[in-house]
């Protein structure tokens, strides 16, 4: 009995020895971080006199094979529209609000990158603008 616990015991620490082997007994060292497969993009766009715009539609009329057509509408906040996860290479981006004159912008996208652009339309000539006004009754 003795001796059959025995050769039970050597097998097992037999088997657990060649796992580590196998394993190569890691030590703790860290792992390098990897490194970024896609960039993005950040776009405010602007009147010409440097007011932030709302309500303009950006979109990409041209990316790189592999990548889906990104599109955003800016709310008039400062951060701007964001595109996120693009895969690297050149874009073209359509910039278009009803009263502004449509722009286009071609941008090269860089892993790991998301850089900061601002866009500054032009009004349309003759283009009426409508401001919200309080109604008091």
């Amino acid at each position: 009995m003795f001796w059959r616990k025995l050769i039970w015991t050597m097998a097992l620490m037999g088997v657990l020895a060649a796992a580590m082997i196998s394993t190569g007994c890691r030590s703790s060292t860290p792992t390098s971080t990897p490194t970024p497969t896609t960039g993005g993009l950040q776009f405010v766009v602007t009147d010409p006199d440097k007011n932030i715009l709302n309500g303009v539609k950006i979109m990409s009329e041209e990316q790189p094979t592999g990548q889906l057509k990104v599109t955003g509408i800016t709310t008039g906040d400062a951060s701007g529209v964001t595109f996120s996860n693009l895969l690297p290479g050149q874009y073209v981006f359509q910039f278009s609000r009803a009263d502004y004159q449509a722009m286009s912008l071609a941008i090269n996208v860089v892993a790991g990158q998301t850089p900061g652009t601002t866009i500054s339309l032009a009004k349309l000539p003759g283009a009426i603008t409508i401001t919200p006004s309080t109604v008091t009754y």
